[in-house]
């Protein structure tokens, strides 16, 4: 006889298995980045293995589905770099995208030294994320990283203070007032580069990361001749790849070229890469780690492999609420309703969207709810498993900068080719 699963651990086991699925490149993809991030014979023997999955390799880089020109200088940096041959018709579209990317990042470098010094000069510490920070810090070269804007922490509190110091030095607010939230701003330099203000790591809210933490321990350094922080390495792995996991971003597939490149960092301490495994953020970067792992054999620490399995989560209540609230962030909780298999599913992501609702019209549902003249409603066959789901699930505080799921596009898993 089999032990009995708890219903919240069999949801939050298929979570990560699909998370894991939504993640994880595509065949082409898979040995494009391998060709750009293993060494000596693994990286020729990817190469091959893209040019033959591929078909017609030209053609394959100029459709672009999935943003592989992003990542065509480091490509070919690294086949220079292990002695690969390049086919005459090849190499000069591999040089002149390299020559592309050397002009973009010169004007993308004159714009970050500008965002730099109009906080530095206003007193305001900030932090720089992503992209920015691995060109510009952890890579030999800022052109080998494309980004296509720069992401800034500052904390909330000098959130209005920066984008007005931003304003003064001549960059614009975004016209969009979607991009303006509580813990959000957008300005663009008049080169058209997006420099973003976030007050969290996360646009969706913590989702288990420590950030305090995280930010106390970043480390000083200097970019663009102007003082800045960083988060260390192995808070940047966790940062980007929960970012991955929670964001349609993911498909772009340079998250895996980050998290591998920061894994390879000199001195990088895996104890504390597993300490973020022993928290709720867990169920998010396990199976990003799991993707890296599969693309960079050997680049993840194995004392953190041990907790990699996408089935082994925790029952408890709080890791079940947090894959609901990342996968409604990701793909919209209306699609996530659509999606979800079996009633156990359905009722619990209801609970979630009921969650939503604005407080007022909550409390008028809830009060009719219980009111005895909708008993007959109550015990409705299809609605009374839906309120003992509403009852068992505990409402989770949610933050008050989580971007509403639905206003973000209802993109499902098939539209996102994850099915």
């Amino acid at each position: 006889m089999h032990a009995h699963v708890p219903a919240e651990t069999r949801f939050a086991s298929a979570s990560l298995q699909r998370l894991y699925r939504a993640m994880r490149p595509g065949r082409v993809e898979h040995a494009l980045l391998q060709a750009c991030l293993l060494q000596g014979e693994a990286a020729a023997v990817a190469w091959r293995s893209w040019l033959l999955l591929s078909g017609d390799p030209l053609a394959s880089l100029r459709r672009d589905r999935v943003g592989i020109k992003r990542h065509l200088p480091r490509l070919y940096a690294n086949l220079s770099g292990t002695g690969c041959s390049i086919s005459r018709d090849l190499e000069p579209y591999l040089r002149a995208a390299v020559a592309r990317e050397q002009m973009r990042s010169r004007r993308f470098r004159v714009a970050l030294a500008q965002a730099l010094t109009a906080l530095s000069a206003a007193g305001i510490d900030a932090t720089l994320l992503k992209g920015a920070a691995m060109g510009e810090v952890v890579l030999d070269a800022p052109w080998l990283r494309h980004s296509h804007d720069v992401d800034i922490h500052v904390e909330s509190p000098h959130l209005d203070r920066a984008a007005l110091a931003l304003e003064s030095a001549g960059f614009q607010p975004h016209a969009t007032t979607a991009t303006a939230t509580a813990t959000h701003r957008r300005l663009d330099h008049e080169n058209g580069l997006p420099i973003c203000l976030h007050a969290n790591l996360l646009e969706a809210g913590p989702l288990g990361l420590p950030e305090a933490s995280m930010l106390a321990d970043s480390v000083g350094v200097r970019v663009c001749d102007q003082p800045v922080r960083m988060l260390r390495a192995e808070d940047m792995v966790a940062h980007v790849c929960c970012h991955a996991a929670v964001r349609g971003s993911r498909q772009s597939l340079g998250w895996v070229v980050d998290a591998v490149t920061l894994l390879r960092t000199e001195g990088f301490d895996a104890r504390r890469l597993a300490e973020f495994l022993l928290t709720p953020a867990a169920c998010l970067l396990a199976p990003a780690l799991r993707v890296v792992e599969d693309v960079a054999p050997g680049c993840v620490p194995p004392d953190c492999l041990d907790a990699l399995p996408p089935t082994r989560v925790s029952s408890d209540g709080s890791v079940h609420e947090l894959l609901l609230r990342a996968a409604a962030v990701s793909m919209g909780s209306w699609s996530l309703l659509s999606q979800s298999r079996g009633a156990g599913d359905r009722i619990a992501v209801l609970g979630l969207l009921w969650r939503r609702l604005p407080g007022g019209l909550l409390r008028a549902a809830h009060a009719a709810w219980r009111d005895p003249r909708f008993t007959h409603l109550r015990r409705h066959p299809w609605l009374h498993p839906l309120r003992r789901g509403y009852l068992r699930v505990k409402p989770v505080a949610e933050p008050a900068s989580e971007p509403d799921a639905v206003a973000q596009g209802d993109r499902s898993w098939r539209d996102r080719g994850l099915s």
